[in-house]
């Protein structure tokens, strides 16, 4: 016969099993969680390198002057004869195109750009993206339009800053005073780096190439803040110009003239480690040489908001065949239409000017541009200017800081619906008043000149006029 003893456990034989049974858990739980770990970390990592900052150099192919592409269309590649079409004095457009930025951290980005290539002017200096006017061509003069935004997933209200580029330097150059006379000759608005979605804090030369070498690059610094982790910058590369810079054995000295290789706009470096290869490249044989004079010189083109609408005024310094201008109107700076026709002078030396009252403004921001056409059918169309007018329309607006940036003096032209006394004030970057004085302000448009009455510093400044609640926008003003 078989005894079965069934030994009943101690407390203490209990207690020893509870406490294996924890540890093996324990140890299962710790090693789950090790490895939720590691493929979290894993996941993290793969993601940040994902959504690692990029940026991306484009330039505008607007086709041959037989077949205009219009608008522009942005590539990563080289242009030649049969991709683009531009004359000397005209700048090529860029647009970089940056992602996954770290909204408010602020960036800096170095453009390099050649200044000489082959013993020729090449790239002499950045201007505004929109700076291919007059435009005159063998078979066409309506200039192709930019769309800044065209393949960068943004809108086209998408809010932008500008800020002014600083002149190059003409220490060295073979031609005196070049290229900072030409780049000085430009008016204000073509002297302007834009940015979307961002502020351009600052921008400054890192290294200005030699003019004296055959080939020299140049390498302009730009500081800006993004507000939003798509952000694009857009400028143009100036073509150097045998107008500025002569002729040599009977052979230009200029960007036309360079062949066998194309001159370059790239982007160096930036805040997030290496850019990879970002060279575009712009061939000689895509460039003409300077057009003839003009046969119409317009020395001024302005416009103010008046009770009825917006008046724009326009002075010419001479005429030759002027049969008639075309007024064009757009709401978007990108889309024009044509409003009316004004007669011109046909020939004349004498001053002349021209006024028109434009009674169906859009709400807000209008842009004009002014065609002029010959009695022999032929045309051109001249750089355009910003009003605000219809509802959006202030009694007190500032019609024109100028020049900007200046060094002592500058000339403010403002609009005031009443007779009265206007405030008129100069503030820092820090919004602190540096500045301000009562003017006594006609009906219409007034001038005031500010004549050096304080010494500023160099830097950034704002000015703004007020008249009691009533207050303009503050301009950026910029003392060299």
């Amino acid at each position: 016969m078989r005894l079965k003893l069934k030994i009943q456990p101690t407390p203490k034989m209990r207690e020893k099993r509870a406490t294996r049974i924890l540890v093996a858990s324990a140890g299962l739980s710790i090693l789950f969680f090790s490895i939720a770990f590691i493929y979290l970390n894993l996941g993290n990592e793969k993601k940040s390198r994902a959504t690692a900052p990029s940026a991306n150099l484009n330039q505008a192919r607007n086709g041959t002057d037989a077949a205009p592409t219009s608008p522009v269309s942005w590539v990563n590649g080289n242009l030649g004869g049969s991709q683009a079409h531009y004359v000397e004095g005209m700048s090529s457009p860029f647009q970089c195109i940056m992602t996954d930025l770290p909204i408010g951290a602020q960036v800096t980005l170095i453009i390099g750009y050649d200044v000489t290539n082959s013993s020729k002017n090449a790239y002499d200096y950045l201007t505004h993206y929109n700076h291919i006017l007059p435009h005159m061509f063998a078979l066409h003069n309506t200039p192709e339009t930019i769309d800044p935004l065209v393949g960068t997933g943004l809108s086209a209200g998408t809010v932008f800053t500008t800020y002014p580029i600083p002149a190059p330097s003409s220490a060295g150059s073979p031609v005196a005073g070049q290229p900072t006379a030409s780049f000085n000759a430009l008016a204000s608005s073509e002297k302007l780096m834009t940015l979307f979605n961002g502020t351009i804090d600052t921008i400054y030369y890192v290294v200005e190439g030699s003019l004296a070498l055959a080939t020299s690059e140049t390498q302009i610094a730009v500081k800006f803040t993004p507000s939003a982790a798509t952000a694009v910058l857009v400028w143009g590369g100036h073509i150097g110009s045998r107008a500025d810079w002569g002729y040599t054995s009977g052979s230009p000295n200029s960007a036309g003239s360079i062949s066998g290789s194309p001159f370059h706009m790239r982007l160096k470096s930036w805040s997030y480690g290496s850019l990879g290869s970002q060279d575009r490249g712009l061939a000689g044989g895509a460039v003409l040489g300077p057009p003839a004079p003009l046969p119409v010189t317009i020395i001024s083109f302005s416009g103010i908001a008046v009770p009825h609408g917006i008046q724009l005024s326009w002075n010419t310094a001479e005429e030759t065949n002027n049969d008639y201008f075309t007024l064009e109107r757009s709401s978007d700076g990108i889309n024009y239409e044509a409003i009316d026709n004004i007669d011109g002078s046909g020939n004349t030396s004498h001053t002349v000017q021209y006024t028109y009252v434009d009674e169906s403004p859009d709400n807000g921001v209008n842009y004009y541009r002014l065609s002029q056409t010959d009695f022999d059918g032929s045309q051109r169309t001249f750089e355009p200017i910003s009003v605000t007018g219809g509802k959006d329309a202030s009694s007190l607006s500032v019609v024109n800081v100028y020049p900007n940036p200046f060094n002592g003096d500058f000339l403010l032209t403002y609009h005031s619906d009443e007779k009265t006394t206007t405030v008129l004030e100069i503030l820092n970057p820090e919004g602190k008043r540096v500045y301000s004085e009562a003017l006594k302000s006609g009906s219409g448009v007034n001038v005031y000149d500010f004549n050096s009455k304080i010494q500023l510093s160099h830097g950034i400044y704002f000015v703004a006029l007020s008249q009691g609640k009533n207050r303009t926008e503050a301009i950026r003003i910029v003392k060299k």
